[in-house]
């Protein structure tokens, strides 16, 4: 279960799948990523290839090194936010046990360590 600090809800144990982290597979454009966190990277970036191949890392540090070697989108510091949130909402559209997880968080705070 997750434990909580300063009432915030730690992403461990029953809460890590609300994690972006977490393998919990979205479909973007015809790709399906593994997580919020690779379909973030892949967003970030305009070269097709480089989205399936990071759609197919094994490893977030992997799927960073993919897109690091990849063009930034110029308008990238404008729309990553919103990038993101369009991201969260279609996994836990996605994952219907997932938004069973958070809802039971009840509008308290999530937090990662702090």
């Amino acid at each position: 279960m997750g434990h909580t600090m300063s009432n915030k809800i730690q992403l461990t144990g029953r809460y890590d799948g609300l994690n972006n982290s977490y393998m919990s597979p979205i479909s973007v454009e015809g790709i399906t990523f593994p997580s919020v966190s690779h379909a973030l990277k892949a967003a970030q970036i305009s070269d097709r290839s480089a989205k399936i191949a990071i759609s197919k890392a094994a490893t977030l540090t992997a799927a960073d090194k993919i897109a690091k070697a990849s063009y930034t989108r110029p308008n990238w510091e404008q729309v990553k936010y919103a990038t993101l949130h369009q991201l969260v909402t279609l996994k836990f559209q996605s994952h219907e046990d997932l938004t069973d997880i958070l809802l039971s968080t009840e509008n308290k705070p999530l937090g990662n360590g702090q």
